[in-house]
């Protein structure tokens, strides 16, 4: 991984952690944090399995195109 996108996990995990501590030391109570956490875990999770996805990108399906005209042609 790259330093840049370590130090941006670390500084997120560290925004999350002052926000459960805050909102504990004002009386939030655990299961509406425990709620919270759940219902923000569904949306990250998304952006994180799309962002390892593969490809995507219009270069790539032209590639994939030209690769599969080969084919064709050697049949």
């Amino acid at each position: 991984m790259k330093a840049h996108h370590l130090g941006l996990c670390g500084l997120c995990i560290l925004v999350a952690a002052t926000l459960v501590v805050g909102a504990l030391a004002f009386g939030v109570p655990t299961p509406s944090l425990w709620t919270l956490a759940l219902v923000a875990a569904c949306p990250l999770m998304m952006i994180v399995m799309m962002r390892g996805m593969p490809g995507g990108s219009s270069t790539d399906a032209g590639r994939l195109k030209n690769e599969h005209d080969e084919q064709v042609r050697r049949r």
